[in-house]
């Protein structure tokens, strides 16, 4: 760190800019320049939650497949 504050990289500063947490950037560090690259997209990468009950049979998890499947192949339905 300098007088002026951390200097970033360009995958810290994707993360520090889609995140807005200053700390999350910080903590990402690798030697490895696409390691680097893959952890930053984790970090900011968007989840996808299929909300199933815990005791789900076989038919409703096809079916909560199935239904993310079609979301995801219709930007429109989004």
């Amino acid at each position: 760190m300098s007088e002026d504050g951390p200097w970033l990289n360009v995958p810290q500063a994707v993360v520090l800019e889609a995140t807005r947490d200053i700390n999350l950037a910080l903590d990402l560090t690798e030697d490895d320049p696409v390691l680097l690259v893959i952890k930053a997209n984790q970090r900011i990468a968007l989840r996808t939650v299929i909300p199933l009950e815990e005791d789900a049979d076989d038919e409703q998890r096809r079916d909560a497949f199935r239904r993310l499947r079609e979301v995801k192949s219709c930007p429109a339905r989004r």
